[in-house]
Formats: C-alpha cells, sequence, structure tokens
C-alpha cells in the first residue's frame, strides 16, 4: 500500500483530512509528519497507515517497539490521535468499514516478531481491508513486489577515484581495536603513501580522460508496489517511480535472462523479504536514522543496497569486474604503466574484497 499511496500523492490523488472525528469507524487512513518530503523521494520522520477505531479520537495501527531480546517487535494496539500530525485519505479495499474495523479489532493486543512484517503498518491495514496480506497478493497476482531491477549507469573514472580517496581517508580514521603505536604509525604513513600515489594519478590524467563516462555499469532498485522503486543513491534512501528509474526505456529484472540467473517471480517469502526491508530503511532514513551512510561508489552504493534487500547480505559484483577494470583500462591509454599497475595495490593495501560491504552499521 505504501508505494499505491506515494503515486496517489503525488499526482494528487489523495485529500488532507480536516478531522478523523467526521470518519466512520474502520475507515482507514494514512499519518504523516512531514507530507511535503514525499515529492522529494523521502516519507519524512514519520508514516503509518491505521484503521479508524470505533472510539472517538482514536486509530487501531501497528506500531513498531523495540525489544532486547527479540529484535523488532510489531505491535497491534489504540491509540489516540496526535493532533500535530497530518491526516490523508488511504487507498479503500473490498470490505465494508464495519468488516475492516472488525478485522482490526480482532488482532488488537496482537505482537509479532517476523521480518516479513511492513514497518509502516501498510500490511495491517492491507489485511483489514482486503482479507489479503501483501503475501497473497503477490502470490496470487505475480507482481513486481520485490524484484530487483538495474538500469544503466553513468559514471566517470573522475567519481571512482575521488570516492576511492574517500575509503583512504576512511580507513586512516578508523582505529583497531588494541592499535599499538607501532601499528598506528605504520598504518598512517601506508595509507598516506596510498593517497599519494592516487593524487598522483588524478594529477597525471588529462580532465577530459577523467570525465567520459564508463560503458556498462548499474544502478540497481527494489520494486514496490504502484510502480515504485527504492534505491540508495548520493541523495540517500529514497522512492523514485520505476518509470522515471528505468528513465523510461525498456529495462531488465535482474534474475532475468540478461544475468544468466533464474527468474524468482514465485518466491513469495523472498520478494516480500526484499520489499520490506527496503521499506524499512526508507522510513529509518526518514527518522534520521539511517543505517547506510554516505554513498561511495566503491564500498556503499545501489547494488550494496539492493542485495542487502533481497538476501540480507550487501554485496556488489560489478565493483572489481567493471568499475576498476573499466577505469584502468582507460588510464592505461595515457598514463605511465606503473601507475595504473598501482591501482591493484592501492586496492590490495585497503583489503577491498570483492562484494564485500564494508560500511554497514
Amino acid at each position: 500500500m505504501l508505494g499505491t499511496f506515494i503515486r496517489a500523492y503525488q499526482a494528487g490523488n489523495v485529500s488532507k483530512l480536516q478531522t478523523l472525528r467526521s470518519l466512520p469507524p474502520g475507515t482507514p487512513v494514512v499519518i504523516l509528519q512531514n507530507p511535503a518530503s514525499i515529492q522529494s523521494g523521502g516519507i519524512g520522520s514519520q508514516i503509518a497507515f491505521a484503521i479508524v477505531s470505533a472510539t472517538p479520537g482514536s486509530l487501531i495501527m501497528q506500531r513498531v517497539e523495540s525489544d532486547s531480546e527479540t529484535g523488532t517487535v510489531f505491535h497491534i494496539c489504540e491509540v489516540i490521535a496526535e493532533p500535530s500530525f497530518h491526516y490523508f485519505t488511504c487507498p479503500s479495499g473490498t470490505l465494508t468499514p464495519e468488516a475492516t474495523l472488525q478485522r482490526a479489532q480482532a488482532q488488537l493486543g496482537a505482537r509479532y516478531s517476523n521480518a516479513l512484517r511492513s514497518f509502516p503498518g501498510d500490511d495491517f491495514v492491507q489485511e483489514c481491508l482486503t482479507g489479503l496480506s501483501i503475501h497473497d497478493i503477490i502470490a496470487l497476482e505475480a507482481d513486481e513486489i520485490g524484484q530487483h531491477w538495474w538500469t544503466p549507469l553513468e559514471v566517470t573514472p573522475k567519481q571512482i577515484l575521488d570516492d576511492l580517496s574517500e575509503v583512504i581517508t576512511q580507513k586512516l580514521a578508523d582505529i583497531p581495536e588494541k592499535e599499538t603505536a607501532w601499528q598506528a604509525t605504520a598504518r598512517k604513513l601506508t595509507y598516506e603513501k596510498l593517497e599519494r600515489t592516487l593524487n598522483a594519478i588524478k594529477n597525471t590524467a588529462p580532465e577530459k580522460l577523467l570525465n567520459i563516462t564508463l560503458p556498462q555499469l548499474e544502478h540497481h532498485a527494489i520494486l514496490i508496489e504502484g510502480a515504485q522503486c527504492i534505491l540508495f543513491s548520493g541523495a540517500g534512501v529514497r522512492h523514485i517511480s520505476k518509470q522515471k528509474f528505468c528513465n523510461t526505456t525498456p529495462n531488465t529484472p535482474i534474475g532475468g535472462p540478461a544475468k544468466g540467473t533464474p527468474q524468482d517471480k514465485h518466491d513469495v517469502e523472498l520478494r516480500l523479504l526484499a520489499r520490506n526491508r527496503a521499506v524499512r530503511q526508507l522510513c529509518r532514513a526518514g527518522q534520521g536514522k539511517g543505517e547506510w551512510g554516505d554513498f561511495n561508489l566503491i564500498l556503499n552504493n545501489s547494488e550494496h543496497f539492493s542485495r542487502y534487500c533481497r538476501s540480507g547480505e550487501a554485496s556488489c559484483t560489478q565493483l572489481r569486474d567493471k568499475t576498476i577494470t573499466a577505469v584502468k583500462t582507460i588510464l592505461s591509454i595515457i598514463l605511465p604503466g606503473w601507475l595504473t599497475l598501482m591501482l591493484d595495490v592501492i586496492l590490495a593495501q585497503l583489503d577491498l574484497t570483492p562484494g564485500k560491504h564494508a560500511s554497514m552499521n
């Protein structure tokens, strides 16, 4: 439901509610604290889906609680509507308000510690409105929800080398536990030497060469409902329309024939996990609790994010296969051979094992 609401909001097809008291019990609503952020790819610091309760001024909703023993816990409860928040109409369902309210009331007090639950509670409201869970919808409709997609990405050698410089700076700042004074000095000298070498590479190469577009690099995203995508970029974790992500050109979902791996259209739980992990990261980014730090083409990019959503493990297959190889090929045209070979030395010293994500908190 989140993606469907985002699309409707951006199209101006939802209405802001002046009061909840005039709504019949069983009516679905969306709660927002910063609604304007939706237009720029965020969701604000608060977004939640709820059902209007039979108690005046109250809502039934799925809230996220923290539990030290079981991790994230989802609690179905009745709460008093916060007057400072903004309330909007929500996509309706197939059941009557009376039946929707009954389903919501039947779940009051329930607690879930299931990774298949959705962070803003739209799955709870979906179940109350239709009698169908997101799991059911994916299984019945074979929808694109949770699929991992890619689209061509324009990147220059300069961007790659600049992000590699950031990695070296980060390595200098990261002080290992129980590091001796001798080890600290050796580490500092090593990374400072790598930094000087990298600067020599950047300063020697012509600017025109550093700013050409590298071939065959990819941008990655997770599809959710409403023809929306969630991705990670220099702007952080955000949502954009599938059409904008694909730039209106034909696109192949990851897992399709173009990637040489089996499609997983019918692996419902895998796709639901991917969708909910992506939504959770979008919500946490809006709350200022983002777990993805600064975007970096080497250590922390959109493929790391999307593969984390799919498998729970962040990784990047194009890091060595395409990105660094392309940079070395282009630089070898003009630079002395020893400078391009030094890229291999730098990567080895930085211990950037292919496919590993180094900055996830």
